[in-house]
């Protein structure tokens, strides 16, 4: 059994800034798809750890104005498809309740990798594609999907 994969969302405030735009923070490359909505540039594709009966998707956001920002990742709507195209929706693993509206200091940003399990309990499908929705996480973004192959690793972590 794969160890378990604490929630990363500390919002990584470390030594420097976020630059504007930029998409990378600490040295490393935010993931695949970005977005740009209100003050935050986001990115988000699959982690290193995602595999295609457990996707863990892979968040980082900068602020890239001079105020705090919100944002919530429980808004993210999340499912995986099988081979034979059916959609499965997708529910976030967070036993210890920190997914939710959390605010982000200004010109900083941070990471988040969250485990999703199939809605349906004890089902372990294997999925060809995983999708998420990020509409709703800030009030300025109305759409932004994003799919990815969960049996090819995500790349940054």
């Amino acid at each position: 059994m794969r160890p378990f994969l604490p929630l990363t969302f500390a919002i990584a405030l470390a030594g420097c800034g976020y630059r504007a735009g930029t998409y990378r923070f600490i040295g490393a490359e935010f993931p695949a798809a970005h977005a740009r909505a209100g003050c935050l540039d986001i990115g988000v594709g699959g982690h290193q750890s995602s595999r295609d009966d457990t996707p863990v998707v892979a968040y980082a956001l900068g602020n890239r104005c001079d105020m705090s920002a919100e944002v919530d990742l429980s808004a993210v709507r999340a499912w995986g498809i099988v081979a034979s195209g059916e959609r499965i929706p997708l529910i976030p693993r967070d036993p210890r309740g920190e997914i939710g509206r959390r605010e982000i200091a200004a010109t900083w940003a941070g990471r988040a990798a969250i485990e999703y399990l199939p809605a349906p309990r004890g089902s372990r499908p294997i999925f060809v594609e995983v999708c998420v929705d990020l509409a709703g996480i800030v009030p300025e973004l109305t759409s932004f999907q994003h799919c990815f192959d969960p049996r090819v690793s995500g790349g940054p972590s």
